[in-house]
């Protein structure tokens, strides 16, 4: 998998269990990660970034230059096989052999939506893309397409959702679980 600028090529070798990075410019091996059986390789759109993912489902977002997990995404229960950077590389899709693409908060690491459908469309051949106003995801494997809408609200719009769903204020459960930093204080206009 070559990096967007050309310059950074990745491969992973499944024989040897190792993820190598190369300067295409001089044709140098950069890094070498070893015990990296990759089934998923991926550059964010600004290059900066490289996901893996090993057997076990746990993705890594990799500094490309070192090979050097920066994060380590968990959640899904199989093999990934499917990554796509929303536009402007904040959120990744991926897309798993436990038949779940999860939506990733990359600044944060956490999970911002999990969506089912994708039972089926896993394998070598699975691919995600988001659209270009990214709205939506499409999932593809085989004969199959699997369209979502993903649009998630940035905060504001997601507290003024929480506010008018709950009324007035949340209690100090809900800020705890939902609101993590705010837990005292006025959420909600009255």
């Amino acid at each position: 998998m070559f990096g967007p600028d050309g310059r950074t090529l990745a491969t992973a070798a499944g024989n040897s269990g190792s993820l190598r990075l190369w300067d295409t410019v001089t044709g140098r091996l950069r890094s070498v990660v070893l015990g990296e059986n990759s089934s998923l390789l991926a550059f964010g759109p600004d290059g900066r970034t490289l996901v893996t993912s090993d057997e076990s489902g746990t993705v890594r977002l990799r500094d490309p230059a070192t090979g050097r997990a920066r994060a380590t995404l968990a959640g899904h229960k199989g093999q990934v096989y499917a990554a796509a950077f929303g536009p402007g590389g904040r959120t990744l899709a991926t897309g798993s052999h436990d038949g779940t693409v999860r939506l990733w908060d990359i600044a944060t690491g956490r999970t911002r939506a999990v969506l089912t459908g994708f039972e089926g469309m896993y394998g070598q051949s699975a691919a995600l893309a988001f659209g270009p106003d990214g709205h939506t995801l499409a999932g593809v494997a085989g004969n199959a397409v699997r369209l979502w809408d993903v649009h998630l609200p940035g905060p504001a719009a997601a507290l003024r959702k929480i506010c008018a769903a709950v009324g007035p204020d949340l209690t100090v459960e809900e800020r705890t679980a939902y609101l993590a930093g705010l837990e005292t204080g006025p959420v909600c206009p009255s």
